[in-house]
């Protein structure tokens, strides 16, 4: 007996689960890719000199609670193609070893600032992007 032209109950539910998953993941996934492809601006929210450098330049994000952990969600979830940011020496040291360990170049931008400056002018761009996790180097 020749088998039937019809699909079986199984391939029909596996092609709506299918189906039902790319319309509910598409708009995830372009999310991520216009951040993944966009800049973000990184700044200290009690500072109000760092407020006034972020307002205007497109998705801020204010720094707030564990420095660590901000730090590999910017780096190793977001994943932003550029970072621009404006903190404390201390916090820009945390986010820059951050940053290289997850594939990012991240250097201090213009001039040095003067002894004792409280803000820091600092970038960090997406260089390696095979890298999904935190690197050791030896």
């Amino acid at each position: 007996m020749a088998a039937a032209a019809h699909p079986d109950r199984r391939t029909l539910l596996i092609a709506s689960a299918s189906v039902a998953a790319t319309s509910v993941l598409a708009p995830v996934a372009d999310a991520v890719d216009r951040v993944a492809s966009g800049a973000i601006v990184v700044f200290e929210a009690d500072e109000p000199a760092a407020r006034a450098f972020a307002r205007g330049r497109g998705d801020a994000l204010a720094m707030d609670g564990d420095r660590i952990r901000f730090a590999r969600w910017l780096f190793g979830e977001t994943r932003p193609r550029k970072v621009l940011g404006m903190t404390r020496y201390a916090d820009f040291v945390i986010l820059a070893e951050s940053a290289r360990e997850y594939g990012y170049r991240a250097t201090l931008e213009g001039p040095v600032p003067p002894a004792g400056a409280a803000l820091f002018v600092w970038a960090a761009e997406l260089k390696r992007t095979d890298l999904k996790g935190p690197t050791t180097t030896s």
